[in-house]
């Protein structure tokens, strides 16, 4: 079964069709609009639409929480895509304080376990895959950019986990940690210092 919420009086961009939850009442009687869940349509042509979620904080209007956009990308404070580093982050986070963009991730148990954060590389060519990956495959990578006066594409220090060595079965996994900064007048991160599968360190290494 479906539900369908339809909007036939307005095909324009911004064309808006939703669902609203109402928590209490005005002093009149009427309803108040707590929260919803609208489509947006973000084309002039064509069907693009985004799915948006707001909700009202206090006596305050009601303020976009987030939305999955029609590239069925998660934005978090915008509400249309932007590229960092040269391309669309499928999550996207933006705000103007130390509330509005950030990120924690907090482990509340009686142990010594931790909260995770973990990257993941397979070399499956698919979604759910496990292909083996080789030797010099980049396992993770942390990029810090900053904004250059039109983009945010120019990267200033890159940390990176490889592959550092050939993994041969399922308790097998060799990698190394390089750290690479970018020098004044530059935007190209050049390794400054690795840690190796070993344990060793190396300072200023260009090898591989």
């Amino acid at each position: 079964n479906e539900i369908a919420v339809l909007n036939t009086a307005n095909q324009d961009l911004n064309g808006f069709a939703g669902i609203f939850f109402q928590a209490g009442e005005n002093s009149d009687g009427s309803g108040i609009n707590s929260a919803r869940i609208g489509a947006i349509k973000t084309s002039t042509s064509g069907t693009n639409t985004d799915l948006a979620f707001a909700v009202r904080g206090g006596n305050a209007n009601m303020t976009e929480a987030m939305r999955i956009d029609s590239s069925q990308r998660l934005l978090i404070g915008p509400t249309e895509s932007r590229t960092a580093q040269g391309f669309s982050h499928k999550l996207q986070i933006e705000g103007t304080s130390a509330t509005t963009a950030s990120i924690s991730v907090v482990r509340n148990t009686n142990s010594v376990d931790p909260p995770y954060i973990t990257f993941g590389k397979t070399r499956s060519g698919s979604v759910n895959g496990s292909g083996i990956i080789q030797q010099n495959d980049a396992l993770g990578r942390l990029d810090f950019t900053g904004a250059n006066g039109s983009n945010l594409n120019e990267i200033g220090v890159r940390i990176d986990a490889w592959v550092d060595g050939n993994p041969t079965g399922s308790t097998d996994m060799p990698g190394r940690l390089v750290f690479q900064t970018s020098a004044d007048g530059g935007a190209s991160p050049v390794e400054r210092m690795r840690i190796s599968n070993d344990g060793g360190f190396g300072f200023n290494y260009y090898g591989s």
